[in-house]
């Protein structure tokens, strides 16, 4: 279902989707004292560790498919 949604969007709006994205979770945490407390008290790593797992099954799923 999602595949059908996504077959019309190209590089760009894929980039500026995780830019929106990215955008959005600082805005979040620049005006939420609350976030900005939990987002600086977990250490760097796990943010280091989330990114890599993600980008990785992302280009699984993306670059890896069976044609």
């Amino acid at each position: 279902m999602i595949h059908k949604n996504m077959k019309g969007c190209n590089l760009w709006g894929i980039v500026s989707m995780k830019l929106a994205i990215v955008s959005a979770v600082l805005f979040i945490i620049t005006i939420w004292q609350g976030a900005m407390d939990v987002v600086q008290s977990i250490h760097w790593g796990w943010f280091l560790a989330t990114a890599i797992i993600f980008t990785a099954l992302a280009h699984i799923k993306g670059c890896c498919k069976k044609k």
